[in-house]
Protein backbone atom coordinates (compact mmCIF):
# COMPACT_ATOMS: atom_id res chain seq x y z
CA UNK A 1 0.00 0.00 0.00
CA UNK A 2 1.32 3.40 -0.53
CA UNK A 3 2.18 5.51 2.40
CA UNK A 4 -0.16 8.56 3.19
CA UNK A 5 0.70 12.19 3.75
CA UNK A 6 -0.70 12.84 7.44
CA UNK A 7 -0.31 15.89 9.48
CA UNK A 8 -2.62 14.15 11.89
CA UNK A 9 -1.02 16.48 15.01
CA UNK A 10 -0.67 19.90 14.10
CA UNK A 11 2.39 21.09 16.74
CA UNK A 12 2.66 24.17 15.18
CA UNK A 13 -1.09 26.03 14.69
CA UNK A 14 -2.96 29.33 14.56
CA UNK A 15 -4.70 28.28 17.67
CA UNK A 16 -4.21 25.27 20.74
CA UNK A 17 -6.66 22.98 19.10
CA UNK A 18 -8.31 22.40 15.86
CA UNK A 19 -10.00 19.29 14.58
CA UNK A 20 -8.37 18.53 11.31
CA UNK A 21 -9.07 16.23 8.67
CA UNK A 22 -7.40 12.91 10.05
CA UNK A 23 -10.07 13.05 12.97
CA UNK A 24 -12.60 13.27 10.77
CA UNK A 25 -11.47 10.21 8.60
CA UNK A 26 -10.54 8.59 11.94
CA UNK A 27 -14.71 8.57 13.42
CA UNK A 28 -15.85 7.86 9.91
CA UNK A 29 -13.94 4.98 8.76
CA UNK A 30 -15.26 2.27 10.38
CA UNK A 31 -15.04 -1.33 10.12
CA UNK A 32 -17.68 -3.95 10.42
CA UNK A 33 -17.39 -5.30 13.85
CA UNK A 34 -19.38 -7.67 15.38
CA UNK A 35 -18.94 -11.21 16.04
CA UNK A 36 -16.55 -14.00 15.30
CA UNK A 37 -18.76 -15.55 12.39
CA UNK A 38 -18.95 -12.13 10.21
CA UNK A 39 -15.15 -11.44 10.82
CA UNK A 40 -14.25 -14.73 9.44
CA UNK A 41 -16.01 -14.26 6.38
CA UNK A 42 -13.77 -10.66 6.66
CA UNK A 43 -17.26 -9.21 7.51
CA UNK A 44 -18.69 -9.80 4.01
CA UNK A 45 -22.90 -10.53 5.10
CA UNK A 46 -24.52 -8.21 3.73
CA UNK A 47 -26.46 -10.39 1.78
CA UNK A 48 -25.86 -13.91 4.10
CA UNK A 49 -27.78 -12.63 6.95
CA UNK A 50 -28.38 -15.41 10.15
CA UNK A 51 -26.20 -13.48 12.22
CA UNK A 52 -26.27 -10.51 14.36
CA UNK A 53 -23.77 -8.72 12.43
CA UNK A 54 -26.31 -7.76 9.92
CA UNK A 55 -27.85 -5.71 12.02
CA UNK A 56 -24.64 -2.88 11.16
CA UNK A 57 -24.18 -4.32 7.46
CA UNK A 58 -27.88 -4.99 6.14
CA UNK A 59 -30.54 -5.72 9.08
CA UNK A 60 -32.53 -7.64 6.62
CA UNK A 61 -30.22 -10.74 7.05
CA UNK A 62 -31.97 -11.04 10.79
CA UNK A 63 -34.86 -11.78 8.80
CA UNK A 64 -33.06 -15.08 8.16
CA UNK A 65 -33.03 -16.32 11.28
CA UNK A 66 -34.86 -19.50 12.32
CA UNK A 67 -34.36 -19.51 16.11
CA UNK A 68 -33.45 -17.16 19.13
CA UNK A 69 -29.77 -17.10 20.45
CA UNK A 70 -27.68 -15.39 23.08
CA UNK A 71 -24.04 -14.33 22.19
CA UNK A 72 -20.96 -12.91 23.68
CA UNK A 73 -17.73 -12.30 21.92
CA UNK A 74 -15.01 -11.32 24.07
CA UNK A 75 -11.39 -10.33 22.71
CA UNK A 76 -7.62 -10.51 22.32
CA UNK A 77 -6.65 -7.16 20.39
CA UNK A 78 -2.94 -6.32 19.72
CA UNK A 79 -1.68 -3.29 17.78
CA UNK A 80 2.00 -3.11 16.39
CA UNK A 81 3.95 0.27 15.10
CA UNK A 82 7.23 -0.07 13.38
CA UNK A 83 8.78 3.32 12.56
CA UNK A 84 11.56 4.94 10.47
CA UNK A 85 12.89 8.36 11.10
CA UNK A 86 15.69 9.54 9.38
CA UNK A 87 17.29 6.18 9.27
CA UNK A 88 16.67 4.93 12.83
CA UNK A 89 14.04 2.15 13.65
CA UNK A 90 11.23 1.90 16.22
CA UNK A 91 8.97 -0.30 17.19
CA UNK A 92 6.10 0.15 19.94
CA UNK A 93 3.15 -1.86 20.97
CA UNK A 94 -0.53 -1.80 22.36
CA UNK A 95 -2.53 -4.76 23.65
CA UNK A 96 -5.77 -4.48 25.38
CA UNK A 97 -8.59 -7.73 26.62
CA UNK A 98 -12.57 -6.24 25.63
CA UNK A 99 -15.99 -7.41 24.55
CA UNK A 100 -15.91 -6.99 20.57
CA UNK A 101 -19.60 -8.40 20.61
CA UNK A 102 -22.65 -9.28 22.85
CA UNK A 103 -26.32 -9.80 22.19
CA UNK A 104 -30.19 -11.52 21.95
CA UNK A 105 -31.79 -12.13 19.44
CA UNK A 106 -35.38 -13.52 19.49
CA UNK A 107 -37.30 -15.53 16.85
CA UNK A 108 -40.81 -15.47 15.93
CA UNK A 109 -42.88 -17.83 13.62
CA UNK A 110 -46.05 -17.21 12.03
CA UNK A 111 -49.02 -18.31 14.17
CA UNK A 112 -49.46 -20.50 10.69
CA UNK A 113 -46.11 -22.72 10.82
CA UNK A 114 -47.30 -24.69 7.66
CA UNK A 115 -47.92 -21.96 5.52
CA UNK A 116 -45.56 -21.22 2.48
CA UNK A 117 -46.47 -17.50 1.06
CA UNK A 118 -46.89 -14.43 3.09
CA UNK A 119 -45.26 -13.38 6.11
CA UNK A 120 -43.31 -16.15 7.94
CA UNK A 121 -41.94 -14.18 11.10
CA UNK A 122 -40.32 -11.74 12.93
CA UNK A 123 -37.09 -11.32 14.52
CA UNK A 124 -35.91 -8.91 17.11
CA UNK A 125 -32.44 -8.23 18.37
CA UNK A 126 -30.74 -6.14 20.72
CA UNK A 127 -27.06 -6.26 21.39
CA UNK A 128 -23.59 -4.16 21.01
CA UNK A 129 -20.92 -4.30 18.06
CA UNK A 130 -17.74 -2.55 18.48
CA UNK A 131 -16.90 -1.03 14.88
CA UNK A 132 -13.63 0.16 15.72
CA UNK A 133 -10.61 -0.12 17.96
CA UNK A 134 -8.56 2.93 18.67
CA UNK A 135 -6.10 1.80 20.83
CA UNK A 136 -2.68 2.41 19.14
CA UNK A 137 0.77 3.82 20.42
CA UNK A 138 4.12 4.06 18.30
CA UNK A 139 7.37 5.92 18.62
CA UNK A 140 9.72 7.78 16.40
CA UNK A 141 12.95 8.78 16.93
CA UNK A 142 16.09 9.96 14.70
CA UNK A 143 18.50 12.76 14.34
CA UNK A 144 17.37 15.60 12.36
CA UNK A 145 20.36 17.90 10.80
CA UNK A 146 17.90 20.39 8.57
CA UNK A 147 15.36 21.43 11.34
CA UNK A 148 13.98 22.06 14.41
CA UNK A 149 10.16 21.89 15.95
CA UNK A 150 11.55 26.01 16.99
CA UNK A 151 12.01 26.50 13.85
CA UNK A 152 8.47 25.92 12.69
CA UNK A 153 7.45 28.13 15.74
CA UNK A 154 9.43 30.86 14.09
CA UNK A 155 7.94 30.54 11.00
CA UNK A 156 4.41 30.54 12.66
CA UNK A 157 5.26 33.30 14.81
CA UNK A 158 6.43 35.80 11.76
CA UNK A 159 4.23 38.69 10.76
CA UNK A 160 2.45 38.76 14.54
CA UNK A 161 3.40 40.88 17.37
CA UNK A 162 4.02 39.89 20.98
CA UNK A 163 0.37 40.59 21.96
CA UNK A 164 -1.22 38.86 19.14
CA UNK A 165 0.88 35.26 19.45
CA UNK A 166 -1.89 32.49 19.90
CA UNK A 167 -1.50 30.60 23.17
CA UNK A 168 0.68 28.12 21.79
CA UNK A 169 3.34 30.10 20.61
CA UNK A 170 3.23 32.14 23.57
CA UNK A 171 4.16 29.19 25.52
CA UNK A 172 7.02 28.77 22.82
CA UNK A 173 7.99 32.26 23.86
CA UNK A 174 7.65 31.63 27.45
CA UNK A 175 9.97 28.44 27.31
CA UNK A 176 13.22 30.86 25.87
CA UNK A 177 12.76 29.35 22.51
CA UNK A 178 11.26 32.25 20.60
CA UNK A 179 12.18 35.85 20.35
CA UNK A 180 11.47 38.65 18.78
CA UNK A 181 14.41 40.53 16.76
CA UNK A 182 15.82 43.39 17.87
CA UNK A 183 14.66 45.65 14.58
CA UNK A 184 11.18 43.97 14.36
CA UNK A 185 8.15 43.15 16.98
CA UNK A 186 6.70 41.06 14.65
CA UNK A 187 10.04 39.23 13.39
CA UNK A 188 11.19 36.16 15.26
CA UNK A 189 14.22 34.01 15.90
CA UNK A 190 15.44 30.85 17.09
CA UNK A 191 17.23 30.53 20.33
CA UNK A 192 18.69 26.85 19.62
CA UNK A 193 18.73 26.41 15.66
CA UNK A 194 20.28 23.57 15.14
CA UNK A 195 23.12 25.55 13.87
CA UNK A 196 25.89 23.25 14.91
CA UNK A 197 25.25 19.71 14.23
CA UNK A 198 22.10 17.74 14.70
CA UNK A 199 19.04 17.48 17.37
CA UNK A 200 17.90 14.08 18.44
CA UNK A 201 13.95 14.32 17.78
CA UNK A 202 11.52 11.39 19.36
CA UNK A 203 8.04 11.03 19.75
CA UNK A 204 5.48 8.65 21.10
CA UNK A 205 1.67 8.50 20.22
CA UNK A 206 -0.46 6.48 22.37
CA UNK A 207 -4.42 6.35 21.89
CA UNK A 208 -6.87 4.42 23.53
CA UNK A 209 -10.64 4.18 22.78
CA UNK A 210 -13.36 2.63 20.38
CA UNK A 211 -16.40 3.31 18.04
CA UNK A 212 -19.20 0.96 19.33
CA UNK A 213 -22.88 0.49 18.74
CA UNK A 214 -25.73 -0.45 20.26
CA UNK A 215 -28.44 -1.39 17.85
CA UNK A 216 -31.91 -2.00 18.04
CA UNK A 217 -32.79 -4.10 15.10
CA UNK A 218 -36.19 -5.80 13.48
CA UNK A 219 -36.36 -8.01 10.73
CA UNK A 220 -39.08 -9.87 9.29
CA UNK A 221 -39.14 -12.75 6.13
CA UNK A 222 -41.61 -12.76 2.97
CA UNK A 223 -42.35 -15.65 1.87
CA UNK A 224 -38.68 -16.92 2.40
CA UNK A 225 -38.20 -14.79 -0.57
CA UNK A 226 -38.31 -11.26 0.34
CA UNK A 227 -36.13 -10.35 3.81
CA UNK A 228 -36.82 -6.83 5.33
CA UNK A 229 -35.04 -5.02 8.07
CA UNK A 230 -34.36 -1.55 10.41
CA UNK A 231 -31.60 -0.52 12.90
CA UNK A 232 -31.97 1.87 15.22
CA UNK A 233 -28.09 1.98 15.91
CA UNK A 234 -27.15 4.41 19.12
CA UNK A 235 -23.20 5.12 18.12
CA UNK A 236 -20.64 6.02 20.92
CA UNK A 237 -16.89 7.05 20.37
CA UNK A 238 -14.44 7.59 23.29
CA UNK A 239 -10.86 8.32 22.28
CA UNK A 240 -8.20 9.47 24.22
CA UNK A 241 -4.70 10.63 23.08
CA UNK A 242 -1.71 11.41 24.45
CA UNK A 243 1.15 13.06 21.86
CA UNK A 244 4.67 13.31 23.93
CA UNK A 245 7.69 15.07 21.39
CA UNK A 246 11.42 15.67 22.78
CA UNK A 247 14.52 17.23 21.16
CA UNK A 248 17.74 16.87 22.79
CA UNK A 249 21.18 18.30 22.13
CA UNK A 250 22.94 14.71 22.26
CA UNK A 251 25.86 15.58 20.37
CA UNK A 252 26.38 18.98 23.05
CA UNK A 253 26.91 21.00 19.21
CA UNK A 254 23.84 23.59 20.56
CA UNK A 255 25.48 26.28 23.05
CA UNK A 256 22.62 26.99 26.16
CA UNK A 257 20.19 24.40 24.79
CA UNK A 258 19.76 20.95 26.55
CA UNK A 259 16.20 19.66 25.80
CA UNK A 260 12.71 20.83 25.03
CA UNK A 261 9.82 18.61 25.66
CA UNK A 262 6.16 19.26 23.66
CA UNK A 263 3.17 17.17 25.27
CA UNK A 264 -0.81 17.33 24.03
CA UNK A 265 -3.69 15.51 24.88
CA UNK A 266 -7.08 15.01 23.58
CA UNK A 267 -10.18 13.59 24.85
CA UNK A 268 -12.91 12.95 22.62
CA UNK A 269 -16.00 11.73 23.44
CA UNK A 270 -19.39 11.74 20.98
CA UNK A 271 -22.99 9.99 20.38
CA UNK A 272 -24.75 9.83 17.77
CA UNK A 273 -28.10 7.82 16.83
CA UNK A 274 -28.06 5.89 13.13
CA UNK A 275 -31.00 4.45 10.89
CA UNK A 276 -30.00 0.95 8.55
CA UNK A 277 -32.36 -0.25 6.41
CA UNK A 278 -32.07 -2.98 4.39
CA UNK A 279 -33.89 -5.74 2.02
CA UNK A 280 -32.18 -9.18 0.88
CA UNK A 281 -33.74 -11.41 -1.89
CA UNK A 282 -33.48 -14.92 -2.36
CA UNK A 283 -32.92 -15.08 -6.12
CA UNK A 284 -32.90 -18.63 -5.94
CA UNK A 285 -31.66 -21.20 -3.71
CA UNK A 286 -28.43 -20.76 -4.58
CA UNK A 287 -28.34 -17.01 -4.92
CA UNK A 288 -29.22 -13.86 -2.94
CA UNK A 289 -28.63 -10.31 -3.33
CA UNK A 290 -28.43 -7.14 -0.69
CA UNK A 291 -28.65 -4.20 0.04
CA UNK A 292 -28.77 -1.37 2.67
CA UNK A 293 -28.42 2.23 3.80
CA UNK A 294 -26.77 3.60 6.12
CA UNK A 295 -28.09 7.21 7.34
CA UNK A 296 -26.22 8.75 10.48
CA UNK A 297 -27.24 11.71 12.31
CA UNK A 298 -24.99 14.25 13.69
CA UNK A 299 -22.24 13.21 16.18
CA UNK A 300 -22.67 15.49 19.66
CA UNK A 301 -18.77 15.98 20.55
CA UNK A 302 -17.27 17.15 23.57
CA UNK A 303 -13.80 17.49 22.97
CA UNK A 304 -10.99 18.46 26.45
CA UNK A 305 -7.51 19.27 25.48
CA UNK A 306 -4.42 20.16 26.96
CA UNK A 307 -0.90 21.28 25.71
CA UNK A 308 2.39 22.02 27.22
CA UNK A 309 5.58 23.18 26.93
CA UNK A 310 9.04 23.18 28.96
CA UNK A 311 12.74 23.90 28.11
CA UNK A 312 15.76 23.21 29.72
CA UNK A 313 18.37 25.55 28.74
CA UNK A 314 21.54 27.22 30.42
CA UNK A 315 19.65 29.94 32.15
CA UNK A 316 17.68 27.36 33.70
CA UNK A 317 14.49 24.86 32.98
CA UNK A 318 11.23 26.75 32.21
CA UNK A 319 7.86 26.02 32.75
CA UNK A 320 5.12 28.61 31.62
CA UNK A 321 2.59 26.41 32.23
CA UNK A 322 -0.05 23.87 31.07
CA UNK A 323 -3.35 25.16 28.71
CA UNK A 324 -6.20 23.05 29.14
CA UNK A 325 -9.90 23.88 27.29
CA UNK A 326 -12.97 21.98 26.40
CA UNK A 327 -14.46 22.29 22.64
CA UNK A 328 -18.16 21.05 21.78
CA UNK A 329 -19.30 20.83 18.20
CA UNK A 330 -21.15 18.55 16.04
CA UNK A 331 -19.94 16.36 13.56
CA UNK A 332 -21.90 15.41 10.58
CA UNK A 333 -20.87 11.80 8.79
CA UNK A 334 -21.87 10.56 5.49
CA UNK A 335 -24.44 8.16 4.86
CA UNK A 336 -23.15 4.78 3.28
CA UNK A 337 -24.75 2.47 0.65
CA UNK A 338 -24.01 -1.34 0.50
CA UNK A 339 -24.57 -3.51 -2.47
CA UNK A 340 -24.69 -7.42 -1.69
CA UNK A 341 -24.76 -10.56 -3.13
CA UNK A 342 -23.79 -14.52 -1.60
CA UNK A 343 -23.76 -17.75 -3.82
CA UNK A 344 -24.73 -20.44 -1.13
CA UNK A 345 -23.40 -23.75 -2.09
CA UNK A 346 -26.06 -26.17 -0.76
CA UNK A 347 -24.57 -27.39 2.54
CA UNK A 348 -20.90 -27.22 1.21
CA UNK A 349 -20.48 -23.48 1.98
CA UNK A 350 -21.06 -19.75 1.13
CA UNK A 351 -19.28 -17.39 -1.10
CA UNK A 352 -20.31 -13.41 -0.64
CA UNK A 353 -19.07 -10.11 -1.74
CA UNK A 354 -20.06 -6.69 -0.57
CA UNK A 355 -19.41 -3.74 -1.92
CA UNK A 356 -20.03 -0.06 0.08
CA UNK A 357 -19.54 3.04 -1.05
CA UNK A 358 -18.98 5.98 1.06
CA UNK A 359 -17.99 9.90 0.36
CA UNK A 360 -16.23 11.29 3.10
CA UNK A 361 -16.36 14.85 1.22
CA UNK A 362 -19.82 14.80 3.02
CA UNK A 363 -17.88 15.11 6.24
CA UNK A 364 -18.64 18.43 8.08
CA UNK A 365 -17.63 19.84 11.55
CA UNK A 366 -20.63 22.33 12.85
CA UNK A 367 -19.78 25.01 15.29
CA UNK A 368 -20.96 28.32 14.97
CA UNK A 369 -17.70 30.34 16.34
CA UNK A 370 -16.40 29.52 12.46
CA UNK A 371 -13.42 28.00 14.09
CA UNK A 372 -13.49 24.93 12.18
CA UNK A 373 -14.18 26.78 8.53
CA UNK A 374 -10.74 25.80 7.42
CA UNK A 375 -11.29 22.40 8.07
CA UNK A 376 -14.50 22.16 6.58
CA UNK A 377 -12.86 23.58 3.54
CA UNK A 378 -9.86 21.06 3.72
CA UNK A 379 -12.46 18.50 3.96
CA UNK A 380 -14.63 19.05 0.53
CA UNK A 381 -11.15 19.80 -1.30
CA UNK A 382 -9.47 16.71 0.17
CA UNK A 383 -11.42 14.09 1.13
CA UNK A 384 -14.28 12.09 -1.72
CA UNK A 385 -15.63 9.32 -2.63
CA UNK A 386 -14.76 6.09 -1.57
CA UNK A 387 -15.68 2.32 -2.05
CA UNK A 388 -15.11 -0.65 0.21
CA UNK A 389 -14.60 -4.23 -0.89
CA UNK A 390 -15.38 -7.44 1.63
CA UNK A 391 -15.12 -10.85 0.12
CA UNK A 392 -15.76 -13.70 2.26
CA UNK A 393 -16.41 -17.67 2.00
CA UNK A 394 -16.87 -20.35 4.51
CA UNK A 395 -16.72 -24.26 4.25
CA UNK A 396 -18.95 -26.51 5.85
CA UNK A 397 -17.85 -29.89 7.14
CA UNK A 398 -21.04 -31.40 8.73
CA UNK A 399 -20.88 -29.47 12.56
CA UNK A 400 -17.38 -27.73 11.62
CA UNK A 401 -17.20 -24.37 9.76
CA UNK A 402 -13.80 -23.39 8.19
CA UNK A 403 -14.29 -19.49 6.79
CA UNK A 404 -11.90 -16.46 5.45
CA UNK A 405 -12.19 -13.13 4.16
CA UNK A 406 -10.91 -9.96 2.67
CA UNK A 407 -11.38 -6.75 3.08
CA UNK A 408 -10.27 -3.21 1.44
CA UNK A 409 -11.33 0.12 3.20
CA UNK A 410 -10.18 2.60 0.44
CA UNK A 411 -8.53 5.53 0.51
CA UNK A 412 -11.11 8.47 1.45
CA UNK A 413 -8.60 11.35 0.11
CA UNK A 414 -9.01 12.44 -3.20
CA UNK A 415 -4.88 12.98 -4.02
CA UNK A 416 -3.74 9.10 -4.77
CA UNK A 417 -0.30 10.32 -2.71
CA UNK A 418 -2.73 10.30 0.81
CA UNK A 419 -3.64 6.92 0.44
CA UNK A 420 -5.47 5.81 4.03
CA UNK A 421 -6.52 2.71 2.21
CA UNK A 422 -6.84 -0.33 5.55
CA UNK A 423 -6.46 -3.82 3.86
CA UNK A 424 -7.29 -6.32 6.43
CA UNK A 425 -6.91 -10.46 6.18
CA UNK A 426 -9.25 -12.82 7.96
CA UNK A 427 -9.53 -16.47 8.92
CA UNK A 428 -12.04 -18.51 11.13
CA UNK A 429 -13.64 -21.80 12.11
CA UNK A 430 -16.22 -23.15 14.60
CA UNK A 431 -18.29 -26.09 15.93
CA UNK A 432 -22.00 -25.64 15.62
CA UNK A 433 -24.63 -28.13 17.26
CA UNK A 434 -28.40 -27.39 17.83
CA UNK A 435 -28.45 -25.42 21.05
CA UNK A 436 -24.75 -24.60 21.30
CA UNK A 437 -21.89 -22.78 19.42
CA UNK A 438 -19.00 -21.51 19.03
CA UNK A 439 -16.81 -19.16 16.75
CA UNK A 440 -13.20 -17.88 16.73
CA UNK A 441 -11.60 -15.63 14.09
CA UNK A 442 -8.25 -14.16 14.01
CA UNK A 443 -7.94 -10.63 12.17
CA UNK A 444 -4.76 -8.70 10.46
CA UNK A 445 -4.75 -5.49 9.26
CA UNK A 446 -2.46 -2.81 8.02
CA UNK A 447 -2.11 0.35 6.87
CA UNK A 448 0.98 2.81 6.11
CA UNK A 449 1.52 6.60 6.83
CA UNK A 450 3.36 9.02 6.84
CA UNK A 451 3.33 11.27 9.96
CA UNK A 452 4.64 14.59 10.19
CA UNK A 453 6.67 15.80 13.50
CA UNK A 454 5.47 19.32 12.69
CA UNK A 455 4.16 21.41 9.53
CA UNK A 456 6.84 21.23 6.76
CA UNK A 457 5.74 24.17 5.11
CA UNK A 458 6.89 26.02 8.06
CA UNK A 459 10.61 24.28 8.70
CA UNK A 460 12.19 21.57 6.55
CA UNK A 461 11.06 17.62 8.07
CA UNK A 462 11.01 14.48 6.72
CA UNK A 463 8.44 11.99 7.64
CA UNK A 464 8.34 9.57 9.84
CA UNK A 465 7.59 6.63 7.93
CA UNK A 466 4.81 4.15 10.07
CA UNK A 467 3.66 0.73 9.47
CA UNK A 468 0.75 0.20 11.50
CA UNK A 469 -0.10 -3.55 12.08
CA UNK A 470 -3.40 -4.77 13.80
CA UNK A 471 -4.42 -8.33 15.31
CA UNK A 472 -7.19 -9.34 16.84
CA UNK A 473 -8.18 -12.58 17.80
CA UNK A 474 -12.26 -12.87 18.75
CA UNK A 475 -14.09 -15.99 20.16
CA UNK A 476 -18.24 -15.86 20.03
CA UNK A 477 -19.95 -18.84 22.20
CA UNK A 478 -23.77 -18.78 22.23
CA UNK A 479 -26.58 -20.49 22.35
CA UNK A 480 -30.13 -21.44 21.03
CA UNK A 481 -33.25 -21.82 21.71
Amino acid sequence: MKSILSLAIALVSSSVFAQNIDDVVRYSQTNTGGTALSLGMGGATGAVGGDFSSSSINPAGLGLYRQSELVISPSIFNFTGNSEYYGTSESDRKFNFNINNFHLVLHSTAINRLKKTGWMGTTIGIGYNKRTNLSERYTFRGVNDSSSIVNAWVGAANGLRLDELPTDLDRAFNAYLIDPLNDSANSYSSLLGPKFGGITQRGTSESRGRIGETNIAFATNYSNRLYLGATLAIRRIIYENTFTYTERDDADTIAGFDNLKYTRTLNDKAISVALNMGAIYRVADFLRLGASAYVPLDYSVSSNYSYDITSSLSNGDHFPGEITGNYKYKLRQPARLTGSVAFILGKRGILSVDYETVNYSQSKIIEDSGVFDGTNDAIRNKLSNAGNLRIGGEARFQDMYLRGGFQLLGSPYSNPENNQGITTYSIGGGYRESEFFIDIAYVYSQQKKNYYAYNPNLAAVSPANISMNRHNVVVSVGTRF
